[in-house]
Parts: C-alpha cells; sequence; structure tokens
C-alpha cells in the first residue's frame, strides 16, 4: 500500500489461515506499549490478558482518517474469519478487467458475502470536499460580518456627523435669533 515500513518485515504469504497470528502496528502504538523497547517479536494481549498476535513489523505513522484529527494506535491484522474489509493497491491500468477478475475469485472464495467495492482516494475527495465546502461557507459568513461591522461603524461616524452639523446650526440659530454670548448659547445647546 506504500506505507513505510521501519522494522521488522510485511505480511508474507506463510502469514495465511494456519499459521500463529502475526500483526504490524504503527509507531504510535509501538510508542504506547513498549517505550524505549524493541516492540518485535512481542504478543499483542486483548483486554482478557489473552496473548495474542506477535508484532513483525512497525510502520511509520499516518493519517488513517481525516487529517484533522490526531494519528491514532493502530494494528493491522490478518484474519480471513473476521475480515469484512480486504484493501488492494491497484496499479490504475485495466481496473475493470482487474475488478472483474477480483469479483469472480470473492464469488469463488466467499460466495454468501456480497462483492462489494469503493477507491479510497474517491472517499477522500468527497471527504475533504464537504470540509472546503464547509471552509467557504465560514469564509463567506466572515466576509458578511465584516461588511456588517463596517457599515455599522459609517452609521456611527455618519450620526455623529449630523449630530455635530446639527449642534452647529442650533448655536447659528441661536446667536442669529439675538443671543450673542457664545457661552450663554453653548450652555443653551449644552442643556438641550
Amino acid at each position: 500500500m506504500g506505507i513505510p515500513l521501519i522494522a521488522g518485515r510485511a505480511f508474507a504469504d506463510s502469514d495465511q489461515t494456519g499459521a500463529p497470528e502475526v500483526a504490524i502496528i504503527n509507531e504510535y502504538l509501538a510508542r504506547q506499549l513498549f517505550p524505549n523497547r524493541n516492540p518485535l517479536g512481542e504478543k499483542l494481549t486483548a483486554g482478557s490478558n489473552t496473548p495474542g498476535p506477535t508484532i513483525v513489523g512497525v510502520v511509520k505513522d499516518f493519517h488513517f482518517r481525516s487529517l484533522q484529527e490526531a494519528i491514532k494506535p493502530l494494528t493491522m491484522r490478518i484474519e480471513p474469519r473476521a475480515g469484512d474489509l480486504l484493501c488492494l493497491k491497484l496499479d490504475g491500468h485495466r481496473i475493470p478487467a482487474t475488478l472483474a477478475a477480483i469479483q469472480e475469485k470473492w464469488k469463488r472464495m466467499l460466495p454468501s458475502r456480497p462483492f462489494t467495492y469503493f477507491f479510497l482516494d474517491e472517499l477522500f475527495d468527497k471527504q475533504y470536499r464537504a470540509e472546503d465546502r464547509f471552509g467557504r461557507l465560514f469564509m463567506n459568513f466572515a466576509i458578511l460580518a465584516i461588511f456588517i461591522s463596517c457599515s455599522r461603524s459609517v452609521g456611527i461616524l455618519s450620526m455623529r456627523r449630523a449630530d455635530r452639523n446639527s449642534c452647529a446650526s442650533s448655536m447659528m440659530t441661536l446667536v442669529i435669533n439675538g443671543l450673542t454670548s457664545t457661552s450663554s448659547a453653548l450652555s443653551l445647546v449644552a442643556s438641550s
């Protein structure tokens, strides 16, 4: 799958049904379970302290969920009886013929289970398209909020200017109506 292996080995043909169970874990889980120790050859234990698969490899940490989520512990195992997901890496050539061949083998090996498939690149594209839409929506609301706050500021400045102009015209009216003292005009304006 192109995931860098940093210690141990990948799964082998000898790891099939009937062989002792093996697992590959990520660096995160290795640091959690085996700090300052080499995890290769160690057994994973389930909640019941029953020895589980032997660790044969450690892969570099990678995002197997959303990029916004922190990297979490990961265990990869071959479980033919419990598995309901098969991950394959295709080269991109003759995909319809490859899918037909996989479906034929699937029907022969697991006739009671339906064959369904999806491509990870399409799944990731759909996931990040939704996040992109949310980002654009958030940006539009932010621009609207800035526009509203700017128009409010312009309105407040216009009102202050209008108040200043009406105050000056009130003083002019008072002076014209016979008040000659500026201080008495200002005290009348301040009291109104």
